[in-house]
């Protein structure tokens, strides 16, 4: 663990962090967490949760190992092992009681999203979910407004139906569903991508006024760079409109029209700039809007940090000049983008009175999605807190935080110090600490859900959208990456302490590896050649390097790759999400529209390049490890003929790939073939240079995916 931040955390630090129950600020919780989960064997999902269908300790449903909050456990209401659920955003329907509503995307697939109908009998075997709402175009928000009727945003419109129409899991009749608000920029426009974040969220005010989140169409409005960035709807790529209520980054305001009959006013207005995509919005009990922001991209993890901002409730009733809250200018607190650093736009808000820095700072990259204010009864500890869900899958997301809020205003209280816990990329299942700036947006928080990185064989990578308090105070939580509708409740039954869920360290294991496959190593440079520093990827993603990765090996995108869980499943394209990504050609989610392939071709060279690279990756289950305190030797010799020979001795931390998983017995004794070259370096015996096989003693290892 780094010491970056010991003015912040005491020295018992490490061990509670090793734990997994620490506090991002405040060191006050025990070192120890409780997590009820069965010690048996799993049954495992592709690609999703390890689980036991007979255990309902987790308030009726299996445990998952999953690291929370004392106290706490989070179970498994409804996994699907099909690629093209994708739930967003989940409502308990009002007055039925274990009964939900659940927006489904449909990875981006236009015009294929659902909405899902989930009746909770309190057992996951009984469980009861059914599609009700189908054909819809990119669905996201759902909640409940005026007159006891549902709405929901699809990208280019808000739709509404009344709860009187949910019949189970009958579908709801085509007739009872009506638009309350058209005319939102689309998804697809003359056939092209118009928009990177074309998702709708929204909220109401207490009188039923929208407020409707416009994304930013590209990620830092490259067309831009250096002058005034001017992205319109719906024209995407042109010079823009110099009209406000034409750009993107922004929440407008429609006002409502005192009944549903007449519905919203189709004109406007804007009551924040400078927002690349709101996808949590919460009013807090003054009347202010609480906004979740997900920043642009740097190439580097630290910067720029996420944002909790807070629209005034002065400016949302009009009053004074619309608020600009930084992007494309600015980032962190008073930081300006490279791009704008000779443009005329302050990020000092002493010297620039229109621009609004984020109340709280998010840990960067995290991808914030949900926010609500809890006020149930099921968790004291987190009573009138406000809970932010980060998506991202880089290090310092997949996690849930808890902010102590102001009684009288409702938002979070700042404190000018705070951090955030960043995962180990290495594989270490400990966490870094990383100080924010000592400015006014810093603040402490605690984890209620936390490192949640991939554990093969336990869990995927956590990628919490939106949560929503049940009426028996419980959290549900989707989680689109992995299929899954997930709750957190209190156990039954508390079991003895575990240690967090074992995480392979698949990054420097393949690194080795990699020497001794000729075919892999060729497929990995082609995808780094054709893929990873193309025009349409380079600078992206933290220019695929872990933090503190200097090695000069050219493998540093391997293990960045691996690094991230399921980015890239040996022969499993299906759950490579390198692959799915961009897939189908010039028709995905990556690359970004700012930076397209030239042509279908390209584009699907592109794709077939990472098809060959996952592939030609040796399976997962083929590696081994030497265990610790171990230094076994290498036996080389040539097959069918008589006679063997040492040929080296293995250090620690050195990482095989068995040929078989089969043990072999040479001069009496358990032996495993490994795949090793004749020049490999871990061979140092010259005479050793003539055998074709190699062979170490299988009591000397362990398997690194168990």
């Amino acid at each position: 663990m780094k010491n970056n931040s010991a003015v912040l955390f005491s020295a018992m630090l490490a061990s509670i962090l090793f734990a997994g129950a620490c506090k991002i600020a405040k060191q006050t919780s025990s070192a120890v967490r409780e997590i009820p989960f069965k010690e048996q064997a799993p049954k495992v999902i592709k690609s999703g949760y390890a689980l036991d269908p007979a255990d309902s300790n987790c308030g009726g449903f299996p445990t998952l190992r999953v690291e929370t909050m004392k106290g706490t456990c989070l179970g498994m209401v409804k996994q699907s092992d099909d690629a093209a659920f994708q739930p967003r955003v989940i409502i308990e329907i009002p007055n039925r009681k274990n009964e939900f509503l659940i927006t489904d995307f449909a990875n981006w697939d236009y015009k294929n999203g659902k909405i899902w109908y989930l009746k909770s009998t309190g057992n996951a075997g009984t469980t009861v979910m059914a599609p009700v709402l189908t054909g819809l175009s990119v669905p996201h928000q759902i909640t409940v407004g005026p007159d006891n009727h549902i709405f929901f945003a699809e990208d280019g419109r808000i739709r509404s139906f009344p709860v009187s129409a949910i019949n189970g899991s009958t579908p709801i009749p085509a007739s009872a569903v009506s638009d309350a608000l058209t005319g939102l920029p689309p998804m697809i426009s003359n056939g092209q991508k118009n928009s990177m974040h074309p998702l709708k969220h929204f909220v109401f005010d207490a009188q039923f006024n929208l407020y409707v989140n416009i994304g930013a169409y590209t990620d830092h409005c490259s067309d831009f760079k250096g002058k005034e960035c001017l992205e319109a709807d719906i024209a995407f790529g042109t010079a823009g409109s110099t009209n406000v209520r034409d750009h993107g980054a922004v929440i407008r305001k429609y006002k409502y029209n005192g009944s549903l009959s007449k519905k919203w006013d189709a004109n406007y207005t804007i009551v924040a700039r400078g927002l690349r995509n709101s996808m949590g919005l919460l009013f807090a009990a003054n009347g202010d809007l609480i906004q979740v922001e997900n920043g642009r991209d740097f190439n580097e993890s630290s910067r720029p940090l996420e944002e909790l901002n807070v629209i005034s409730k002065a400016s949302l009733e009009g009053q004074g000049d619309i608020p600009h809250y930084g992007w494309p200018y600015c980032y962190d607190y008073n930081s300006t983008s490279e791009e704008w650093t000779n443009f005329s736009f302050s990020c000092d808000p002493s010297r620039n009175k229109t621009y609004r820095p984020p109340f709280v700072f998010l840990p960067p990259h995290s991808a914030p999605l949900g926010v609500i204010r809890y006020s149930g009864n099921m968790f004291p500890q987190l009573r009138d807190k406000l809970l932010v869900a980060l998506h991202g899958y880089r290090s310092a997301g997949h996690r849930i935080l808890a902010f102590k809020t102001d009684p009288a205003t409702g938002l979070p209280v700042r404190s000018g110090k705070g951090a955030y816990l960043d995962d180990d990329n290495s594989g270490g299942t400990a966490a870094f600490v990383r100080a924010y700036p000592e400015l006014p947006a810093a603040a402490e928080a605690e984890e209620v859900i936390h490192g949640w990185y991939d554990a093969p064989r336990y869990r995927p990578r956590g990628a919490p959208v939106a949560i929503t308090q049940a009426s028996d105070g419980s959290i549900w939580i989707a989680d689109d990456k992995s299929r899954a509708i997930l709750r957190l409740a209190t156990p039954v039954r508390e079991s003895a302490a575990l240690p967090p869920a074992p995480r392979p360290n698949f990054a420097k294991a393949y690194t080795q590896i990699i020497a001794e496959t000729p075919e892999f190593r060729k497929a990995y440079d082609e995808m780094v050649k054709k893929v990873i520093v193309s025009p349409q990827c380079e600078g992206c993603h933290d220019n695929y390097t872990n933090t503190g990765d200097s090695q000069s090996d050219g493998l540093h995108y391997l293990r960045y790759i691996l690094a991230m869980g399921n980015w890239a499943i040996p022969a499993d394209l299906e759950a490579s999400t390198l692959y799915t990504k961009m897939s189908p050609p010039m028709k995905s989610a990556m690359p970004p529209i700012d930076k397209p392939y030239p042509s279908l071709q390209a584009a699907t060279e592109a794709l077939e390049t990472v098809k060959a690279f996952v592939m030609a990756m040796p399976k997962r289950e083929n590696l081994w490890k030497v265990k610790s305190g171990q230094k076994p030797a290498i036996k080389g010799l040539r097959k069918g003929q008589s006679g063997n020979g040492i040929c080296g001795t293995l250090p620690q931390e050195s990482y095989l790939l068995a040929a078989s998983n089969n043990p072999a017995t040479l001069g009496g004794q358990k032996m495993l073939e490994v795949v090793l070259l004749p020049q490999s370096k871990m061979l140092t015996e010259k005479t050793c240079s003539s055998y074709n096989a190699f062979y170490v003693p299988m009591d000397s290892l362990e398997k690194l995916l168990d």
